[in-house]
């Protein structure tokens, strides 16, 4: 469908509130999302507002911008995706993503903070020179599905803290598919681990890339 929003505003919700932004099964690119105060748009302070993305059907908000905010209360539901392709940084806090939809990161930086978990997430994309970045929260409680395929570019990362592990089924790299096995460096920052259950190739093998 054609964006109903202006793809070069801002999306903001009034802070002190819950809002919801509902797709309706339609595609949406904004730049940045904001939390709208007294004196105007203004940077989400944790625990003042509640905001979620949600759609029936498959939909995705898309995320141009290149702010930097304090995280956001934003969570995404039904089957909602986000795709951030902005060059700033959006985190995610406090409330957990209840969503199938996708989690794609194709610029900037995208991070999932004290509980903004996207456990139903089956499909995560670090493309281009994404960064998508978890706490040791979030990693411990399993910061996706188990069954989830990651697909991380050449130039993407996926950053988890030391000591923790994220479980997923499929990896592919640069558009290849890869054993199953522990990887812990490359495109893996941060000192945590990524367990992929899984090999995409037809003859795969367990592994340890250290």
């Amino acid at each position: 469908g054609v964006d109903v929003l202006s793809d070069v505003g801002d999306l903001g919700f009034y802070s002190g509130h819950v809002g919801s932004l509902n797709l309706n099964g339609f595609d949406q690119t904004v730049r940045d999302v904001l939390v709208v105060g007294a004196t105007g748009f203004e940077a989400q302070h944790p625990g003042y507002s509640a905001m979620y993305v949600t759609s029936a059907t498959p939909a995705t908000l898309k995320l141009t911008g290149a702010g930097t905010y304090a995280p956001h209360n934003l969570n995404f539901r039904g089957a909602a995706s986000l795709h951030y392709a902005g060059t700033g940084r959006l985190a995610l806090t406090n409330t957990a993503s209840t969503t199938t939809g996708s989690l794609t990161v194709s610029g900037g930086e995208v991070a999932l903070l004290a509980g903004a978990t996207w456990a139903n997430c089956t499909n995560v994309v670090v493309s281009g020179s994404g960064k998508l970045t978890l706490d040791a929260g979030v990693a411990a409680k399993g910061a996706f599905s188990r069954e989830a395929t990651v697909s991380v570019s050449d130039a993407g990362t996926i950053a988890i803290p030391a000591g923790e592990t994220v479980v997923v089924r499929y990896l592919w790299r640069d558009g290849e598919p890869t054993f199953s096995g522990f990887y812990r460096e490359g495109f893996v920052t941060g000192g945590g681990t990524l367990r992929v259950r899984k090999s995409s190739r037809k003859a795969g093998f367990r592994m340890l890339i250290k």
